[in-house]
């Protein structure tokens, strides 16, 4: 078991080896001009607003493209549905004439 005063003397070393990571810098005093630093970030608040609406504008646009191709598949679609249940009717019709000629 280790003695009181070794156990302070350890101690004491850490201690010491933390106040030597220690560094002072000296800063000087620095002057901020408000309105200069105001009108920086005006500007970046315009230019984000800017990139916003654009971007906005962007989907928007090809939402609407989607919208438009959207349309256009869904009345191609019900095209297509006409004309092949209008031959299966015709099909059918030719099958049901030709089965009653046989009869």
């Amino acid at each position: 078991m280790l003695s009181l005063s070794l156990l302070k003397l350890i101690s004491f070393l850490l201690c010491d080896l933390q106040a030597m990571k220690v560094v002072n810098t000296m800063k000087l005093k620095e002057e901020v001009d408000y309105e200069i630093l105001y009108k920086k970030m005006e500007r970046e608040v315009d230019q984000l607003t800017s990139e916003m609406e654009r971007q906005q504008k962007v989907i928007r646009s090809e939402k609407m493209q989607m919208d438009k191709r959207l349309k256009e598949s869904e009345r191609s679609f019900h095209d297509l549905r006409m004309t092949s249940n209008m031959q299966i009717e015709v099909s059918f019709m030719v099958h049901c004439f030709v089965y009653e000629m046989q009869i």
